[in-house]
């Protein structure tokens, strides 16, 4: 091997890897901003330190990587050659005498390195990732059992308990004022108050037990089978200065699901499977078998995917970097669409597990091997030479009469070209911009989406029943989740359009056709700014009018794919309006629209022990201010004595609107601001904490506008880089992307968790990027 032909596949390698970084950076912090998202909503409720939400996203890597790594060998080496053609290197490299294994060599390397590391990564690591990763889950859970419950709010979690408190020390975990509603599996009630509580972790005999500690309770019992009005309750009350109670808080069970949690199918290294796979068959057996073939696969895929891009990339002719990324999507859509197909083919049995999961690499690397041997190819193994004198006669030609075309149409410099080409709006050069703008946009949107709804297939497949309902069901769960896909790839799908565009304006000397006519760098970014106030406006038509009630099906969707489908019927109620010594606890009526099995209790000034309870059956509004209970059973409490009386109806009067009734169990993401705004009001006069759904409003109010500062740092930021340093940008255009993302979460959790007013933790990083992208424009040379 000459030095020159080593020098020559040093720098193939350099190109190479370059892109092969970006783009793995790229699609790991893609996927990991879809995941992540979900988890970290599961768990913004909970006090889980913060080293819970950083293991998370840590613990995700390994398994994101196994699937980022093989598309990103597949699109750096497309893209790298693709450049290398365009910028007529490749011929060099055939004038210089050195054939294709110039090319494949370094890419072969690359590949079969990069493969070493993929089996590495999916035999050992990416198991115990995705083990360390349900146990955080686990331990999150834990967390949010043994937080301190936040004032005003009421506690359902807690087994055979409703907790409310209305004052307390959220740090200490002392509460004021507290208020029980017990309910024992053989019917027992029990309403308890008491003027102090805690929760004591005890150290029983297995170290998990834990108990309620009050001071000056009170505790009304029934020995009735239910709390309700047409039952005959028998009621007895009792009083003591301290008490302690046991109470289940689920946290032992949580605790032997750590340490007895049986190992999921994804989890177990491959020696694991092969053993299952070779068990009796059945469904579990093919599962495994496909599971265990698919490890392998996806470890080998940098190698398949590096010979497959080597066959496309020496393919490209022209459009350099943009036609060998719509390239790669497209094989990579086909890779995909063939590898999943054989996996349920395989999953149900019309197929072995070796073929199902082989199809896609099989036909890949057939395929590879014909188009590498063809004589249709421009770097085809027989006739490379003659082609090559043909390529260099017409690249000349072409040379030589873009070098005409540009002395012909070069526009003059002047005043008066200037004034012009403000007044014409739009001209040719901002039609050109606008026309790169939205071909780039739809193509970089379509390959992140394409992410998105790919890893969401990988992560419930195995839940896909292997027939037509199943797929039916998939694919409708796919289009429904498409809006919430577009929500969160658009600002960084923008981001990377207007960059790619202002540096290709660069780097085709279009950026000094402008300056030759006269027009400053601000002049050439209007298109720039026009193109993200649209995408601003969209983001706001998707996130308002579409995604929140395709969210709630796609929810519905998802629970049954899991074989956990949500229930119709509304769990019961509870209400403290604000400023009041009254509870409420209902059902929802969906038939007469009012209220059933209603239970009122009135506390007395100190708002500590009960005065008085009303059991109604039904409830209906009589007027805007009160409230007609049918049925009634009036308790009166009286120092220490109980008195019981029936009566037709009572009128109870409301000092809150009857809105406040209805449910506000709805998830932020599945309603418009204007809803959202309507369920604070209610949720704040039914006494609820209102942090998260605060946050969340601003932070749609926030989203359009961040999304402009995102989009529009694009343009400063290519044309701050030399031409010969686009990567550079395109790599700080990825790194602005995730680091968006990153403060925008982080933020909002100190909004969540009230450590942050939620107009400062929703508009903070718009703010940032707001400043920076207009800093970044002050300093671009003009």
């Amino acid at each position: 091997m000459g030095s020159g032909s080593w020098l020559i596949e040093r720098y193939v390698a350099r190109t190479i890897l370059a892109y092969l970084f970006l783009v793995a950076v790229f699609l790991t912090g893609a996927l990991t901003a879809q995941q992540a998202g979900r988890l970290l909503e599961a768990i913004s409720s909970t006090d889980a330190p913060a080293e819970v939400v950083v293991n998370i996203i840590v613990t995700l890597l390994p398994t994101l990587l196994t699937l980022a790594i093989p598309m990103a060998v597949l699109l750096a080496v497309i893209i790298g050659l693709s450049q290398l053609g365009s910028d007529s290197e490749i011929i060099a490299i055939q004038a210089a005498g050195l054939g294709p294994l110039t090319l494949l060599r370094p890419i072969f390397v690359i590949s079969l390195l990069i493969s070493a590391f993929a089996l590495y990564l999916n035999l050992r690591v990416a198991p115990n990732a995705i083990r360390s990763l349900h146990e955080i889950e686990l331990k999150a859970a834990k967390y949010k059992l043994e937080s301190p419950v936040e004032p005003h709010t009421f506690n359902t979690k807690i087994p055979e308990n409703v907790l409310y408190i209305r004052e307390g020390n959220v740090a200490k975990g002392v509460w004021q004022n507290v208020f029980i509603y017990n309910q024992k599996p053989d019917g027992t009630v029990r309403l308890i108050t008491a003027k102090e509580g805690r929760i004591d972790f005890a150290q029983d005999t297995q170290g998990q037990g834990s108990e309620l500690f009050l001071s000056d309770a009170v505790m009304l019992s029934s020995a009735a089978d239910k709390m309700s009005a047409d039952k005959e309750n028998t009621w007895s009350v009792d009083r003591a200065g301290q008490t302690r109670l046991n109470f289940p808080t689920n946290r032992q069970e949580v605790l032997q699901r750590l340490q007895q949690r049986p190992f999921e199918l994804d989890e177990l290294p491959l020696e694991e499977l092969k053993k299952l796979a070779t068990g009796p068959a059945g469904p579990e057996q093919r599962t495994a078998a496909v599971l265990a073939y698919k490890k392998l696969a996806l470890s080998f895929g940098p190698l398949i995917m590096g010979l497959l891009g080597a066959s496309l990339g020496i393919k490209v002719r022209r459009g350099g970097r943009g036609a060998g990324l719509v390239l790669g999507f497209v094989a990579l859509v086909i890779y995909q669409l063939i590898s999943l197909f054989g996996e349920q083919l395989a999953r149900k049995g019309t197929v072995t597990p070796l073929v199902g999961v082989g199809l896609a690499p099989t036909l890949s690397i057939a395929f590879s091997i014909f188009w590498l041997l063809s004589r249709n190819t421009r770097f085809g193994i027989r006739g490379w030479w003659q082609r090559f004198i043909r390529s260099k006669e017409t690249k000349e030609s072409s040379l030589a009469d873009a070098d005409t075309n540009t002395t012909l149409t070069s526009p003059p410099r002047g005043n008066q070209q200037k004034s012009l080409y403000w007044m014409r709006f739009p001209a040719y050069l901002d039609w050109s911009a606008g026309r790169t703008l939205a071909i780039l946009f739809a193509l970089t949107l379509t390959l992140l989406s394409f992410l998105f709804l790919t890893f969401t297939l990988f992560e419930l497949w195995r839940f896909i029943s292997p027939t037509s309902e199943g797929y039916s069901l998939m694919a409708r769960y796919l289009f429904f989740l498409l809006p919430l896909t577009l929500v969160q790839t658009l600002p960084g799908a923008g981001l990377i359009a207007a960059l790619v565009t202002y540096a290709l304006l660069a780097r085709r000397l279009e950026a000094i056709a402008w300056w030759a006519s006269g027009l400053s760098a601000y002049r050439m970014m209007l298109p720039a700014l026009l193109f993200a106030i649209s995408l601003s406006c969209a983001y706001w038509v998707l996130q308002e009018k579409l995604m929140p009630a395709a969210d709630v099906i796609q929810d519905t969707l998802r629970a049954q794919i899991k074989g956990n489908p949500k229930a119709n019927t509304p769990s019961r109620q509870w209400l403290a309006p604000l400023n009041t010594t009254t509870l409420f606890s209902y059902n929802i009526d969906e038939v007469r629209g009012g209220l059933r099995d209603v239970n009122v209790f009135l506390f007395a000034q100190d708002q500590t022990h009960l005065k008085r309870v009303l059991q109604a059956t039904t409830a209906s509004w009589e007027g805007p201010a009160n409230l007609r209970l049918a049925d009634v059973t009036e308790i009166q409490v009286n120092e220490g004595k109980l008195t019981t009386q029936k009566n037709a109806f009572i009128d109870f009067p409301l000092t809150t609107p009857a809105e406040v009734f209805k449910p506000s169990s709805d998830k932020p993401s599945q309603l418009s601001a204007a809803e959202l705004e309507g369920l604070i009001k209610v949720a704040g006069g039914r006494g609820e904490a209102v942090s998260l759904l605060n946050t969340s409003l601003q932070a749609k109010y926030a989203a359009p506008f961040g999304s402009l500062a995102l989009i529009m740092l694009g343009a400063p930021l290519a044309l701050a880089f030399d031409r010969r340093k686009t990567l550079n940008a395109l790599g700080a255009a990825v790194l602005a992307s995730l680091l968006f993302w990153i403060l925008t979460n982080v933020f909002q959790q100190f909004g969540v968790r009230g450590l942050l007013p939620a107009v400062a933790a929703a508009w903070t990083p718009t703010v940032i990027f707001g400043c920076l992208t207009v800093f970044l424009i002050s300093r671009t040379r003009t």
